[in-house]
């Protein structure tokens, strides 16, 4: 849930503020608290710096990857749509799927060591000739 402007706004400003005024290694600590005390903090932190499963396939082979893409466990909410309604109904539970894959969305360009957004313009950097390919 998104909160109120108009309720939540003096809050959102000061935690901003706070967040702008942090040291790396604060930032870091309070995500890895956000994600390990809030199952939805945890997905909405995944859901910015993970691949989706499904978005990690369609461009493995465009990053290519070194190591293969996997989708990792944990943090699913979705059910599978291949499962039919008499599956689910005699089995008395709906399957979940992985959500997220192994593969992070913001790489390293091992030509330039710049960082790019694997969802984003793949096809030629601004730093150099050719495509971006992740160091991993």
């Amino acid at each position: 849930m998104k909160p109120d402007i108009k309720k939540d706004g003096p809050l959102i400003g000061r935690t901003c503020n706070a967040i702008d005024s942090a040291t790396h290694q604060r930032l870091q600590e309070v995500l890895h608290k956000i994600c390990k005390n809030s199952l939805d903090g945890l997905r909405s932190v995944a859901q910015e710096l993970l691949l989706s499963s499904e978005d990690a396939r369609t461009l493995e082979d465009a990053l290519e990857y070194s190591s293969e893409v996997e989708s990792v466990p944990g943090g699913e909410n979705d059910t599978d749509p291949s499962d039919s309604q008499a599956d689910a109904e005699e089995t008395g539970r709906k399957r979940k799927r992985p959500l997220f894959s192994n593969k992070q969305r913001y790489e390293i360009c091992k030509r330039c060591k710049k960082e790019f957004d694997a969802l984003g313009d793949l096809s030629g950097c601004v730093i150099h000739e050719g495509r971006v390919i992740p160091k991993n």
